[in-house]
């Protein structure tokens, strides 16, 4: 049946590596060759099919037009200029593919029992609870809210918003995009069965989080005088509190993946560093 082969990576990405594609299990260490696209990074009935045929009409079809429209044209270091709308697109479809996986099933249903910990971010937002609610349901809830709101700035006005579904938006929206491309260096990206894949230094880790970046952006906010720099600093700080990444990185293709910063790395910016 049409909806019941559920894709968490669309085979329009997928078919990006190639005709067929190998793919190494890491848990078996096993190797598949010659992978036909709709066999892999699929699971069947994962999603009911209402929820199935929402997700493919409002949000992966839109995206797959600006997918081969804008965001896999051009060579390496062509200029690509995209629209708020289309920003807005690509914040809402990488949510969703950092949550329709279904690993995430089981960390909703945790996050689930410990939401009280994100209300201290969202102090004017109540999350509506469901008696008898379980992961699954959890689960199928944040992605039906993603899908179904116009922009990222509009999820805690969903009915069905929770209090995780807001710390995404809240990633997506303080961080910034960033193209790469290795078409010129020999070597091609992999794409991962995860729906994206972070970057962080472990060892500068405490408690969770990643003090270097806000003991630094912190230092720099004591010391500015002028009212506007600040103000940017401690909004890059306070982002830092559900941001502890480096990089969110989804590949698009052989050549080219879109990546998720943390807006710390705009200090390095030199366009960006002369209003910072």
């Amino acid at each position: 049946m049409a909806y019941e082969n559920n894709h968490y990576i669309p085979q329009f990405i997928l078919r990006q590596f190639g005709d067929t594609i190998n793919v190494y299990n890491t848990q078996e260490g096993m190797l598949k060759k010659n992978q036909q696209t709709y066999q892999i990074f699929s699971e069947r009935k994962i999603y009911p099919s209402d929820l199935e045929r929402e997700i493919g009409n409002k949000l992966e079809s839109p995206f797959a037009k600006l997918f081969h429209d804008k965001l896999t044209s051009g060579g390496s270091g062509a200029k690509i200029t995209l629209t708020r709308k289309e920003l807005q697109l690509m914040k809402r479809f990488y949510v969703l593919e950092t949550i329709r996986v279904s690993s995430m099933k089981k960390i909703f249903g945790f996050e689930q029992n410990i939401s009280s910990l994100y209300a201290s971010f969202f102090p004017g937002f109540r999350e509506r609870k469901i008696s008898s609610e379980t992961p699954t349901d959890r689960w199928h809830r944040n992605i039906q809210v993603i899908i179904e709101s116009e922009s990222l700035d509009t999820v805690d006005k969903h009915p069905l918003c929770t209090y995780e579904i807001l710390k995404w938006a809240h990633i997506f929206k303080s961080g910034y995009f960033a193209f790469w491309d290795c078409s010129d260096s020999g070597v091609d990206f992999i794409i991962s069965d995860a729906g994206m894949t972070s970057e962080v230094e472990p060892a500068k880790l405490k408690d969770g989080i990643e003090h270097t970046k806000k003991d630094e952006l912190f230092r720099l906010s004591e010391r500015e005088m002028n009212i506007q720099k600040k103000a940017a600093y401690q909004n890059m700080l306070y982002a830092q509190s559900l941001f502890h990444e480096n990089f969110y990185m989804f590949p698009l293709s052989k050549g080219r993946m879109i990546v998720t910063v943390n807006p710390f790395f705009a200090l390095y910016d030199n366009k960006t560093n002369k209003t910072v």
